[in-house]
């Protein structure tokens, strides 16, 4: 589905970018291309490192949370040529032979260290000689703005519209920041829950916790950040149990704590990724027969929130319901 909508977007970038002869003449237009993606995020706003600690991919292939990953990653470094000062400076300010040819190095590596699909097809933008940003970098500085837990509900969408505009580079780069920040919450928590065994499998389901007064738990109260760290924690689980990929992940973390609320997210098992709507029926008939104080108003049909006093008897009725 991913590559059929891709081509569908061709046309749109043929239509957008201008002709080399109007180019010429206008330093601030912008510029669209289809490109080859690497699955490390934010790399080219980060450090190298930091990028393939906290990006969900690379972080599950190495299991970077563990002494023998970690020597893993180094080696793989090592393998590109990579000096380790070099990769912990920001990409931008890395010495230009190591800049200009990291992609044919990671690319020549890639496949000794088990990392087959290191990229994929996208798009990347650019206005005249300003900062270059790719689909999945406007992706995740649109997410962090829009999910910002220092704003409230209303300015944080606001700020989110604003940044679709180049003309608001600055909170582009804004949302980065911040994305940055929640990506290494995401990959800190994946790790104290592997590290801590707090992922149960209860038969038809694995399910997680954030506990109250986590840090960064704030990160969590919000639906998108919460379905990344499901995602992100399911790979995680799955790279060290390989049975685990045929079970949903059910994740839940406190929302609001004067009220009692949580959030619960799902994320299918790989093989019934196309069920999402049988994962949402699940939830809302164990919600019903519970009478669980439930709201399902999130644009994800497999996120909502509820009361946690009701949380233990839906768990319950979820896993009779799963279990037929």
């Amino acid at each position: 589905m991913y590559v059929t909508e891709m081509h569908r977007m061709q046309p749109h970038v043929l239509r957008l970018n201008r002709s080399e002869e109007e180019t010429v003449s206008a330093i601030n237009t912008m510029k669209i291309n289809f490109v080859e993606e690497l699955r490390l995020d934010l790399y080219r706003h980060w450090t190298i490192y930091d990028s393939l600690c906290n990006s969900c991919y690379t972080a599950c292939k190495f299991k970077v949370w563990s002494l023998k990953g970690h020597k893993n990653l180094l080696e793989f470094l090592a393998d590109m040529g990579l000096p380790l000062v070099q990769c912990k400076q920001r990409f931008s300010a890395m010495d230009v032979q190591f800049r200009e040819n990291f992609r044919s190095w990671i690319d020549r590596s890639a496949a000794k260290f088990g990392l087959d699909n290191m990229a994929y097809g996208s798009f990347s933008a650019q206005i005249g000689y300003k900062i270059k940003l790719s689909a999945a970098d406007m992706l995740l500085s649109t997410t962090a703005l829009i999910e910002n837990p220092e704003k409230s509900t209303e300015e944080a969408f606001l700020q989110a519209l604003d940044a679709l505009s180049w003309s608001n580079v600055t909170k582009i780069l804004a949302g980065i920041e911040t994305a940055k920040l929640q990506q290494a919450a995401i990959k800190t928590h994946v790790r104290n829950f592997i590290d801590t065994h707090q992922v149960v499998c209860t038969g038809p389901f694995v399910y997680a916790y954030v506990e109250e007064g986590t840090p960064n738990m704030k990160y969590f109260s919000r639906p998108l950040t919460l379905c990344k760290l499901a995602r992100f924690l399911r790979e995680a689980w799955i790279s060290s149990n390989k049975r685990a990929r045929d079970y949903p992940f059910i994740l839940s973390a406190p929302v609001d704590l004067e009220k009692g609320t949580c959030l619960v997210a799902g994320v299918p098992c790989q093989t019934e990724e196309t069920r999402r709507s049988e994962f949402r029926k699940a939830f809302t008939q164990a919600a019903d027969r519970t009478q669980a104080n439930a709201s399902f108003d999130c644009f994800d049909n497999c996120v909502f929130e509820m009361q946690m006093e009701d949380r233990g008897k839906f768990f319950d009725a979820l896993t009779a319901l799963c279990t037929v």
